[in-house]
């Protein structure tokens, strides 16, 4: 009885400081959840979209940077466990003992909103435009792949445990809050609409040529 309500106990927490992220992610859309201050100023919304880089457009705020990397988590933990397995081979026991394609394949289009985010030149090819034209629906194509996935993993297990059945329990709330910002928050839409022009090729002047030609 002690060990199950201790699991509940960890169980609550790890909700809590879920739900705490997810409202923290959300925030910059929706105001504070609760305060004096209430939602975001003109001052304020201002500032964020004056933010931009020096091909002028919308700069990636941080917390977007994070929650890429939350969307491809496994990725994240592969590369982690590679590393570590050099010194300590028993790290490939994060992984459950082996390595698992679908769980990978699954981030692949959250993956290549990262790459189209790193390409954001006007110089980029085209496979980058359409990429980051449609990146919140790529995102979106992920998130849902892993609350399925996540659904299915959960309701074969009979008891959750810290790890990884509760890990992947806060995931899917912080994935939830993720796909909600971008969706909702007016920033967020403005950058994925935000792609540097294209540099036009300088056609030289007639006359110029002439004078090139002359003797």
């Amino acid at each position: 009885m002690a060990h199950k309500r201790a699991g509940s106990a960890l169980q609550m927490l790890g909700v809590a400081r879920a739900t705490a992220a997810l409202c923290a992610l959300i925030q910059p859309a929706c105001g504070p959840c609760s305060g004096a201050r209430g939602l975001f100023t003109a001052s304020d919304m201002d500032s964020r979209f004056l933010d931009v880089n020096r091909d002028g457009v919308l700069r990636v705020p941080a917390m977007l940077w994070f929650a890429w990397a939350l969307l491809i988590r496994y990725w994240l933990l592969l590369i982690l466990v590679a590393v570590s397995a050099r010194r300590n081979p028993d790290a490939f026991l994060l992984l459950g003992g082996s390595l698992s394609w679908p769980m990978a394949a699954l981030e692949i289009p959250a993956f290549l909103v990262i790459l189209a985010a790193g390409r954001r030149v006007p110089d980029a090819w085209p496979v980058f435009r359409f990429l980051w034209r449609r990146g919140r629906e790529l995102m979106a194509m992920t998130v849902l792949a892993n609350l399925v996935w996540t659904g299915l993993y959960l309701a074969r297990s009979d008891y959750w445990a810290p790890w990884p059945e509760l890990f992947l329990a806060s995931c899917c709330l912080l994935d939830l809050a993720i796909i909600l910002s971008v969706y909702i928050n007016p920033l967020h839409k403005q950058l994925f609409n935000e792609f540097p022009a294209p540099v036009a090729p300088v056609k030289p002047v007639p006359g110029e040529q002439q004078e090139k030609a002359a003797p």
